[in-house]
């Protein structure tokens, strides 16, 4: 599945593989990374684990007043025997609203929290809307878009080309609905052909729903940060974050709440919410390296004060993250992500929406296998860490993409970089499973230059080696007591 961000915020134009497995994201600064990422997590928790039942036409509709019922009468009243009415049109649009049902409103309230107006996120430079486009499969897209307002509205296309309904002169499939000129089901009366009609369209949404899951279990965010951020909002409750996520549906609008986006909420929840007993066995090779290599020492968990502690390896001593070095704290959440987070977030376990249903988290037998992969968003990585350890660190990412966890990485080290490369030249990760982004300021906003491709013998560095060059010929110049100016 493939995401394209278009004329969002300062970004013209910027796709990206779900395909792949480990993503990084390079540019200068206030060029659009965190806007894409943030973007990208908006949609994805929006879009993911949903489904649809009848529940909601249970404790909202009478039968005979749904959409669907209203459908089905509207054009089987002027129907005559032997004839057919075709309604693809109409059809995909029933569908399509229901996606919006689904999709619409949580996404417009994400987008809401992370960026304050939606209106003021069309293209900074062109003034065009924004629009995300899906591409489900090649015959399969769906576009999110908003109106100048920043109000959202969405559009569904599929291989579907022919809807219809047939009315017959038999007495036990009177009613047909063919779909491409094959027949899906017929009943003998218009109320048994109405409720089958609904079953068969909540059956098409959800396997359009499905296919956007993409067979994601969770997702996660590490904003920039990480550790300064956390120790300050440690100070409130978890409640704070609950209800900065909500703040748009108050009814008292003289109450103000800190302005906090979505994943930034999200993240506070999830180091907030830690479930000791979940215990991440998986990543055991992963939680030692960072803690025996880089660390050099356990990070846990406090259940009764809700901290995170660090405890130095042969050493009697426990640290809060507000004691310990830079380094320590801005790795410390990762571990416990590791640990204790992913594969258990509290949101997608507690307080589910009853309207929806998910077959993994509402399954009283579920089993991690039974679903594909978690993706984790990760600003900046290198951020206070020695190059030593920045090298160390894109080497354990790199580990992960075999255990179903994909990774997107906003990045300025090219120490990180140059390792990678050398893990591409080594064999050591695929081609395959890797792209990379590099964000370049153009008139109509950012895109990416297509020259940096990943392949067999590394990455051509667009990023970097100008910055390198421009060193270089300064110092030169500097030896050879010229001025400051390259030859």
């Amino acid at each position: 599945m493939e995401i394209e961000i278009k004329n969002f915020g300062p970004i013209d134009s910027l796709k990206f593989d779900l395909n792949k497995d480990l993503h990084l994201i390079y540019g200068q600064n206030a060029i659009g990374k965190s806007y894409a990422t943030y973007c990208i997590y908006c949609l994805l928790k929006n879009i993911k684990n949903k489904a649809i039942g009848g529940n909601r036409f249970m404790y909202f509709e009478k039968p005979d007043e749904s959409s669907f019922d209203k459908f089905v009468k509207a054009r089987i009243k002027n129907l005559k025997t032997n004839k057919s009415i075709d309604c693809t049109k109409d059809f995909l649009k029933l569908v399509e609203n229901e996606l919006k049902e689904v999709i619409l409103k949580g996404l417009q309230n994400s987008l809401l929290n992370t960026f304050s107006s939606l209106k003021n996120l069309k293209n900074r430079y062109s003034d065009k809307n924004y629009e995300l486009i899906i591409s489900i499969s090649k015959s399969e897209k769906l576009t999110i878009f908003s109106n100048n307002e920043g109000v959202l509205d969405l559009k569904f296309e599929d291989h579907l080309k022919k809807v219809q309904i047939v009315q017959k002169d038999t007495k036990s499939t009177k009613f047909s609905l063919y779909i491409n000129e094959r027949k899906e089901f017929g009943k003998a009366t218009e109320d048994e052909f109405s409720g089958d009609f609904i079953r068969y369209t909540f059956a098409k949404v959800n396997k359009i729903l499905r296919k956007l899951d993409f067979n994601i279990r969770d997702i996660y965010y590490l904003p920039a940060s990480r550790s300064g951020l956390y120790q300050a909002l440690n100070a409130f409750t978890p409640i704070i974050a609950e209800l900065t996520q909500n703040r748009f549906f108050m009814q008292n609008k003289s109450i103000e709440l800190p302005s906090l986006s979505e994943p930034l909420a999200d993240y506070f929840i999830d180091l907030s919410t830690v479930d000791k007993k979940h215990i991440n066995i998986e990543y055991t090779e992963i939680i030692k390296l960072l803690q025996n290599d880089i660390l050099r020492g356990e990070v846990e968990y406090d259940d009764k004060t809700r901290r995170i502690l660090y405890k130095p390896k042969g050493i009697d001593l426990e640290l809060n993250l507000s004691e310990a070095s830079s380094m320590v704290a801005e790795l410390s959440p990762l571990v416990l992500y590791f640990k204790h987070i992913l594969n258990n977030k509290y949101a997608s376990t507690k307080g589910r929406d009853y309207f929806f249903y998910d077959q993994f988290y509402d399954s009283p037998n579920r089993r991690k296998k039974d679903r594909g992969y978690d993706i984790l968003f990760i600003e900046e990585p290198e951020a206070h860490l020695h190059p030593e350890v920045q090298v160390k660190l894109i080497e354990v990412f790199a580990k992960l993409s075999s255990l179903n966890l994909k990774i997107f990485i906003t990045s300025h080290s090219n120490y990180m970089f140059n390792k990678l490369n050398n893990l591409l030249i080594k064999k050591e990760i695929d081609k395959k499973n890797i792209m990379v982004y590099h964000l370049v300021r153009t008139t109509e906003g950012t895109t990416v230059n297509s020259e940096m491709k990943v392949t067999e013998d590394g990455i051509d560095d667009e990023n970097f080696q100008d910055v390198s060059e421009q060193l270089y010929y300064e110092r030169l110049n500097y030896l050879e007591g010229n001025d400051d100016k390259k030859n």
